[in-house]
């Protein structure tokens, strides 16, 4: 009976204070004050929970003079090792054995991501992307070299 009461109370206060037009307080205010309910605040919140228990608010300072950091992990792409490439500037553009050099970094690239090592792994998919560009530009400029050479040659005849 007693908590008919209150309930007829607050939705008087609320019903009152909407018709009026008047400067009515929150209805989470008029519920605490009708029910007296007492809502701890959030300072009052992190330090009965015993992980924030030691730690300040947001946005308050660390210490005296401190300042907070907020750390943002980022996932890193796995890193590219350049097989394919290198298999094939292996096979079609082995010029002075780069396709090869590639090949061997490439695999080193591999394994050192299978050991979860990432900066071995880029350190080595990196030396096999350069050996893979270079084999592919040398390659390409001597068969383009050999090409003009043969029409040269031929249109002579």
């Amino acid at each position: 009976m007693h908590s008919d009461n209150k309930c007829r109370a607050v939705t008087q206060n609320l019903e009152a204070g909407g018709r009026e037009g008047t400067s009515t307080p929150s209805n989470l205010t008029v519920l605490q004050e009708t029910l007296q309910i007492h809502l701890p605040s959030v300072t009052e919140q992190r330090a009965m929970h015993p992980i924030y228990a030691n730690e300040p608010s947001p946005g308050q300072p660390v210490g005296p003079g401190g300042v907070q950091h907020t750390v943002v992990n980022v996932p890193i792409e796995p890193t590219k090792d350049y097989l394919v490439w290198s298999l094939c500037s292996f096979v079609y553009a082995n010029f002075c054995c780069l396709g090869l050099g590639a090949l061997i970094y490439s695999v080193r690239a591999r394994d050192q991501k299978a050991l979860g090592d990432q900066d071995g792994a880029r350190r080595h998919a990196s030396s096999a992307r350069i050996f893979n560009i270079v084999a592919v530009v040398l390659t390409s400029l001597t068969l383009f070299i050999y090409i003009v050479v043969v029409i040269a040659l031929s249109a002579r005849r």
